[in-house]
C-alpha cells in the first residue's frame, strides 16, 4: 500500500461459503500532509519563542509533528472487516495497528433483515456514507413499513468510499436473500413434506 492509496478492499471466500470483506487504511495518507505541516509549523514557532534559532526549531518541529502523526496512525482503527458466516450471521471487526481495544460485534442470522447504503450529512456539511445492516425487532419480526428500526453499521471508523460500499452490498445482498430461503438451525434447510 502506498501513501497515495486511500483504502483497500480485499474479499476472501472460504470453502464453507463464508465471505469476508476487509477494508484496510494505510499508515499515512496524502490528506495527513497538511495537518502534519501545520502542527510542525506551530511546534517550530513555539520552540523558536523558547529561545531556539529557526535552524534548530524547524527540524525539531517537523520531528514532533511526524511523531504525533505516526502515533495517531498506530492508535487509530486501520482495518475493519465484515464476515458472512453461513447459518450463523455476520461478524463485524475493527482492528488497530497497536492491537489495543479491538472491537468485535456479532449479528445473529435471525436478527438480519437486510442491508442498505445510508448517507449522512454532518453539521459541517460533509457527506458520510455507511453500509447499514438492518435488524429485525427483538422478537424476530421484521420492522413495520415506514418505521425506523435498528441497524448495525459496517466500517463505521474508516468510512470508505461509496463505490467500495456498493461493491460490498452487491456481494452481500444475494447472501441475505439466500438466508431467507434457509430455515432451521445451523443453516440446514427444512426437509420438504411429502403429500
Amino acid at each position: 500500500m502506498s501513501i497515495l492509496d486511500k483504502e483497500r478492499l480485499t474479499v476472501t471466500r472460504g470453502d464453507d461459503g463464508s465471505v469476508t470483506w476487509t477494508l484496510t487504511r494505510p499508515l499515512l495518507e496524502l490528506a495527513d500532509v497538511l495537518p502534519c505541516g501545520i502542527l510542525g509549523g506551530m511546534a517550530a514557532f513555539a520552540l523558536r519563542n523558547w529561545g531556539m534559532t529557526w535552524e534548530q526549531a524547524g527540524p525539531l518541529g517537523a520531528a514532533i509533528a511526524l511523531c504525533v502523526l505516526l502515533l495517531q496512525g498506530f492508535i487509530e482503527v486501520h482495518q475493519e472487516s465484515l464476515a458472512w458466516l453461513p447459518g450463523k450471521g455476520v461478524l463485524l471487526q475493527a482492528r488497530r495497528r497497536c492491537r489495543f481495544k479491538e472491537q468485535t460485534r456479532a449479528v445473529p442470522l435471525a436478527r438480519l433483515d437486510g442491508a442498505t447504503i445510508h448517507e449522512h450529512v454532518t453539521p459541517m456539511n460533509k457527506r458520510r456514507t455507511y453500509l447499514a445492516l438492518l435488524l429485525r425487532q427483538r422478537g424476530g419480526a421484521p420492522t413495520p413499513e415506514g418505521e425506523l428500526g435498528e441497524a448495525e453499521l459496517a466500517f463505521p471508523n474508516l468510512i470508505p468510499s461509496p463505490a467500495l460500499l456498493r461493491q460490498v452490498l452487491q456481494d452481500l445482498e444475494p447472501l441475505l436473500a439466500e438466508k431467507d430461503s434457509v430455515k432451521g438451525k445451523g443453516g440446514k434447510a427444512e426437509p420438504k413434506k411429502k403429500k
